[in-house]
């Protein structure tokens, strides 16, 4: 299936965490960030973040400082996955663009729609995802430092706060943008 290739959609997500991480432990979504990076101008554009309750792990005091979010922030502005699955293929069109991720994010989701029994945002049929820390690595970057260590070696400075989902978006499509070739619109 042919998707949408005027833009790509930069994402970035948060989950629950702990310090240590008990045995078992498994992540839950608390944050989508999504940034745009439009085609062929590699404009940045349409930058939204939004709270997600996790469905059954709490909101750890490590958690809060590393992220900056609360249990009071999830209970009074976050949505149900339910919701933010909606949101996210409707209003965010996670299966209309390629999509492309700091790390693979789309197994946390696909991991969480399998233990919850909602349909997966990424089948077979709406599979185009791509890895962005993988690519960077193929250029000779993010060996060691993660997302901020590429941008470090592309001469960018990070903007916002790290761990928040929407800054994090918004940055990983800076270096995408870096990464990528002048475009040129085919004619044919």
């Amino acid at each position: 299936m042919y998707k949408d290739t005027t833009r790509v959609l930069v994402f970035d997500l948060e989950l629950t965490c702990e310090e240590p991480t008990p045995p078992g432990y498994e992540s839950e979504i608390i944050q989508v960030g999504v940034a745009y990076l439009e085609l062929p101008s590699l404009e940045i554009t349409g930058r939204a973040e939004f709270l997600v309750k996790p469905p059954t792990q709490p909101i750890s005091e490590y958690c809060t400082e590393l992220t900056g979010i609360t249990a009071r922030d999830i209970k009074k502005y976050g949505v149900d996955f339910r919701v933010a699955l909606k949101w996210m293929t409707e209003k965010y069109g996670f299966r209309r663009y390629v999509s492309m991720a700091w790390g693979d994010d789309r197994l946390d989701i696909v991991r969480q729609c399998r233990k919850f029994g909602f349909p997966e945002l990424y089948d077979e049929s709406h599979g185009e995802f791509i890895n962005l820390a993988a690519l960077a690595a193929l250029k000779g970057l993010a060996k060691r430092g993660g997302l901020l260590g590429a941008m470090k070696a592309l001469g960018l400075e990070f903007e916002g706060r790290q761990h928040t989902a929407g800054d994090d978006a918004y940055n990983t499509a800076r270096v995408l943008r870096e990464l990528l070739p002048p475009l040129k619109v085919a004619t044919t």
